[in-house]
């Protein structure tokens, strides 16, 4: 009985990473958890390379703009290739408007290989481009997807 008992531990433990064929899971969807970061980030005054920011006010959530950032996530998590033009030609801007979202102002910033929505963030601050998108004061909503565990995109636009 002892031995069924830790065999049955060992199995449940090394399949809790893993779906129900044994398949490493993959974190993909819109990440609605993303915003909290982002939000405070924008609380504080920050230089963005050579450019100084103020505090922005908060962002809110948006479900067109988290479709737009998972779309382009799963692209580059499928293609491999990174940039913010996607394998169908399209920019940030189309896939927005793809979604039937009408903007004024729209940005994304994207990051891959990061596991954690710390790391991701981190990496976004130490970026002078990332940075000033998401410190910049024309946004006032965002929406944000990960795709193959490690591709992260964030939407930032403002309604027209």
């Amino acid at each position: 009985m002892a031995r069924f008992f830790l065999l049955v531990l060992i199995i449940a433990v090394s399949t809790a990473g893993c779906d129900a064929l044994g398949r490493e899971k993959v974190d993909v969807g819109p990440r609605k958890d993303m915003l909290e970061p982002v939000n405070k980030a924008r609380r504080i005054a920050r230089a963005c390379g050579s450019r100084q920011y103020e505090p922005a006010t908060a962002v809110v959530w948006n479900d067109k703009l988290a479709e737009a950032a998972l779309r382009h996530a799963q692209d580059v998590a499928l293609t491999g290739k990174v940039g913010h033009v996607g394998s169908d030609s399209t920019g940030p801007d189309t896939r927005v408007r793809d979604t039937g979202y009408s903007f004024e102002f729209v940005g994304e910033i994207l990051a891959t290989g990061s596991r954690s929505a710390d790391e991701v963030m981190e990496g976004f601050l130490n970026s002078p481009g990332h940075c000033s998108v998401l410190m910049s004061d024309r946004y006032s909503e965002a929406g944000a997807a990960i795709a193959g565990g490690r591709v992260w995109t964030i939407v930032f636009a403002s309604p027209k």
